[in-house]
């Protein structure tokens, strides 16, 4: 009788733990995710911790001009068709949107649980989000024809992760200089006309089966080190420009370019930008400028960016 009832205990207050497991991170977790939570041996910890993750953020390119050419409802509606979208292929890459900030998205790979190939499935996510957004973008319909670009920007490390807030307030949430860098990637897509831009600590930890293009070296603002940024390339979109990017003559630019020889890196990279090669096209320029205004003799082949 009392084993029955030491049983009846045991399941009860076992029922009760999932059912507060579910509660906690249903309005941030997709359902999969909560399953294999609850289905685990090990709960999440409820305080901080710190963990190694990636961290996918992304922004609407030219969102200012898209909200002011919308009625407040019709922008509204926009946005809850473009996040969902994206918050789907977060979702299903195994990661979870810790917050929207406006237009933007800051998904979150590797918490709370533990994914060995969280760079990859953020990687992955981000090229899917870029596919997604070219497959609908006659369903947005918006005036005069815009068109709807996403810049994103993915970077791994350790972070802390957790409950974080007020007594009374709190979110699940992540904070560190890995978040950061995260978005400050997002903003260097501006200087090389890219889509998606992720640093060096993410392209190390990603498998041969993702295309990777190394495109410069860079120092964001607000960070003295300077990152060496990556541009995964989306080879099943049937992008023609992808396809036909000349990655080893970029690769060879890039090393002229680092090396200081200018003339050599522009002739290049102005080829490369003749066979519609983007962001050779921004290097060509750079190279340019440079050779008519040499750097100083301490010359490291770092890019500064003064915008975030």
């Amino acid at each position: 009788m009392s084993f029955g009832i030491m049983l009846a205990y045991k399941f009860t207050v076992a029922d009760r733990d999932k059912r507060f497991l579910r509660k906690s991170f249903e309005f941030y977790l997709s359902p999969s995710v909560i399953d294999q939570m609850v289905d685990g041996d090990k709960a999440p910890a409820l305080g901080g911790e710190t963990r190694e993750i990636s961290i996918l953020f992304s922004d609407i390119a030219s969102f200012t001009s898209i909200s002011e050419s919308l009625e407040p409802e019709e922008l509204v509606t926009f946005l809850n068709k473009y996040l969902t979208e994206m918050t789907n292929i977060v979702e299903n890459r195994g990661g979870f949107v810790d917050k929207y900030i406006g237009d933007a998205i800051v998904g979150v790979f590797g918490a709370p649980l533990t994914d060995p190939k969280h760079a990859p499935n953020a990687v992955l996510a981000a090229l899917e989000c870029n596919s997604r957004l070219k497959e609908i973008q006659n369903e947005f319909k918006l005036p005069d024809e815009q068109l709807v670009a996403a810049r994103i920007g993915v970077n791994s490390g350790h972070a802390l992760v957790g409950n974080i807030g007020s007594k009374r307030r709190f979110n699940y949430t992540v904070i560190g200089d890995t978040v950061n860098l995260a978005a400050r990637l997002e903003g260097a897509n501006k200087a090389y006309n890219t889509d998606i831009l992720i640093s060096d600590n993410t392209k190390v930890m990603c498998d041969n089966k993702i295309v990777i293009r190394e495109i410069d070296r860079i120092r964001v603002v607000g960070r003295t080190k300077p990152v060496v940024v990556f541009e995964p390339i989306n080879l099943s979109i049937g992008d023609q420009n992808e396809k036909h990017l000349d990655l080893e003559a970029y690769a060879e630019g890039l090393e002229k370019y680092r090396a200081g020889q200018f003339k050599a890196a522009t002739e290049i990279f102005s080829k490369l930008a003749e066979d519609g090669d983007k962001v050779a096209r921004r290097m060509s320029d750079r190279a340019q400028t440079l050779l008519n205004n040499p750097p100083q003799d301490d010359w490291q082949g770092v890019t500064d960016l003064d915008s975030k």
